[in-house]
């Protein structure tokens, strides 16, 4: 098993966090989390990163979390 960078290791946080999310969505809670958690961001867990997708998903109610993934 390999090592994975930083870089890769939040990427891989942020895919759980917003799996099963269409495109655009993602994008929108990334530039989400660029403005309102700039310094805070890259030293976010699991959790902490979960919490900023619904922070945006409160705008969308048709999608909800199971726990694993988002869904329509």
């Amino acid at each position: 098993m390999g090592y994975k960078s930083d870089h890769e290791f939040r990427s891989d946080l942020w895919d759980s966090a917003t799996r099963g999310l269409p495109s655009n969505i993602k994008r929108q809670a990334h530039e989400h989390l660029g403005k309102y958690y700039k310094e805070e961001k890259n030293d976010m867990n699991y959790d902490q990163l979960l919490s900023v997708v619904k922070e945006v998903m409160n705008d969308y109610p048709e999608w909800s979390w199971n726990g694993q993934r988002w869904y329509q």
